[in-house]
């Protein structure tokens, strides 16, 4: 089945026009307005670049496969309606999907090194999409006719810049990116005087919820795995110089609905207490930044509000991949809020076994995808790896990472297979000299790493796997680091 034949139909069943062939058609194209925010077209006339063959094709690669993709399986309204609103309504995004077009459609073929993540590699391809980029970050600084546009095709391009970053190594260029979104959006609530009025950027806050929180995830070195956060850490970003005047708008805390009417709305929900979740844990390590937000014992509270909704409502189930990744994410997030916290023994993780397992399903089901996805704080290898991290029970982890090594995916900096092979460095680490294992209670409490992390040397090709072991009485523990390099191969996709 051709994309092109594909396309036309596709579409008419979003509801935008997506024929963008001569700068003439462009100019009298007429926009549909986004249900809740405002678009005016930017009359600029069309980059003749982008009119040939190979980046028609990319153009609508995006529509088709990537833009569902990068909405993680949600229908989010972000990706699947608004930004290809926009790449229809100003220049500078158009080239921005264009480019990531280019990058997502050739992704499956990049080497994997270890232990770096995959990068575009210095192709004529990928040349092209940097060229693309370049007219993008040119067009952004044309004139945009009215301040909703303007407010939303900065905003837009932040995540759509942020993306193409990642993909070409940038990790820096691109946590600066989702950094600077946030900003906006938290001035743009400041400046807002109700909250009612707030809501007419739900797509956007939805997207900057996700980003945050893997922002949160694979930046802050101070976050253990053993409190629900990272397994990957980057080096490469330092955020002192985007200060947010307070926390985001997304965790000003709404009251779960007693009913959710789709299974998007109810991931929206989830994805703020997942975010407040991880804002809370950052809290207990230094003075509260908001004496009104809530603690732990809060969001669990919160988290069986939701849970009773869900179970309330009567949401379709025929996407089954979005349906498990939404019970992925949820028992995530119930093990981060009643698994034991890190001064207690890891060995109180044992008693989750039957939520590994039910999860375990879930992410056995969510795997199977048709192309190479890329995904920017997608919530499906971050969930596994601590679920191989927390699960001492010795098939049960090992068929979270077998998954997470065949998974054709990748969220953000993190890559299924890189993540399978420090996963299985932690349990060698851990069974070493133990001897036959069968159950979770055969790894003693001294054996039992914490506080996993790994850390990407930019530039260097190297990582630094750090993680901590007990090392005496009394719980004293040892801090371990190991260096990860090399620069073997794996099999491709």
């Amino acid at each position: 089945m051709s994309i092109s034949r594909d396309f036309g139909v596709l579409s008419l069943n979003a509801g935008f026009d997506c024929h963008r062939s001569s700068p003439s058609d462009t100019q009298d194209a007429v926009v549909p307005k986004h249900n809740e925010v405002p678009i005016r077209r930017n009359p600029s006339p069309l980059n003749p670049l982008a009119l040939n063959e190979r980046e028609g094709r990319a153009y609508r690669f995006f529509q088709i496969i990537g833009a569902p993709a990068l909405s993680s399986g949600f229908e989010c309204e972000f990706w699947g309606r608004l930004v290809l609103q926009l790449a229809n309504a100003d220049d500078a995004i158009f080239h921005a999907t264009v480019a990531l077009g280019l990058l997502l459609e050739d992704m499956h073929n990049w080497p994997i090194l270890w232990p770096v993540p995959r990068q575009a590699p210095p192709t004529e391809r990928t040349a092209n999409a940097l060229r693309h980029y370049q007219t993008a970050l040119q067009q952004l600084f044309v004139p945009v006719v009215g301040k909703e546009s303007a407010n939303a095709i900065s905003l837009a391009s932040a995540v759509v810049f942020a993306c193409i970053e990642t993909l070409c190594g940038n990790a820096r260029n691109a946590m600066k990116l989702i950094s600077s979104g946030i900003s906006i959006l938290t001035q743009l609530e400041a400046s807002i005087s109700s909250l009612a009025n707030l809501e007419n950027l739900p797509p956007f806050v939805s997207v900057f919820v996700r980003l945050d929180s893997y922002m949160r995830e694979v930046c802050n070195p101070r976050i253990l795995v053993s409190a629900g956060k990272s397994l990957t850490t980057t080096k490469l970003l330092q955020t002192e110089h985007h200060v947010r005047p307070k926390p985001p708008v997304f965790r000003h805390i709404r009251p779960c609905p007693p009913i959710f009417g789709s299974l998007r709305e109810a991931n929206r929900q989830l994805e703020i207490l997942e975010n407040l979740c991880l804002f809370v844990a950052e809290q207990q390590e230094k003075p509260r930044e908001v004496q009104s937000m809530p603690t732990r014992t809060s969001c669990q509270s919160m988290y069986r509000d939701w849970l009773e909704a869900f179970n309330a409502s009567s949401i379709s189930t025929n996407d089954e991949n979005s349906h498990a990744l939404l019970h992925i994410r949820r028992l995530d997030l119930y093990l981060t809020l009643h698994g034991p916290e890190d001064t207690c023994p890891q060995s109180g993780w044992d008693y989750f076994l039957p939520e590994f397992i039910e999860m375990l399903t879930y992410g056995a089901s969510a795997s199977r995808w048709q192309h190479t996805s890329f995904v920017l704080g997608g919530g499906f290898i971050m969930p596994l790896c601590r679920l191989a991290l927390r699960c001492r029970h010795p098939s049960t982890r090992r068929a979270a990472i077998h998954i997470l090594r065949s998974a054709r995916r990748r969220d953000g900096q993190l890559e299924g297979m890189l993540a399978a092979r420090v996963l299985e460095r932690i349990v060698d680490v851990e069974e070493d000299g133990l001897g036959e294992i069968t159950e979770s209670r055969d790894v003693p409490e001294a054996a039992r790493v914490a506080g996993v992390l790994v850390k990407f040397l930019s530039g260097k090709g190297r990582a630094k796997l750090t993680y901590s072991r007990a090392a005496g009485p009394n719980g004293v523990r040892a801090l371990v680091e190991e260096e990860l390099s090399g620069g073997s191969h794996f099999k491709g996709d």
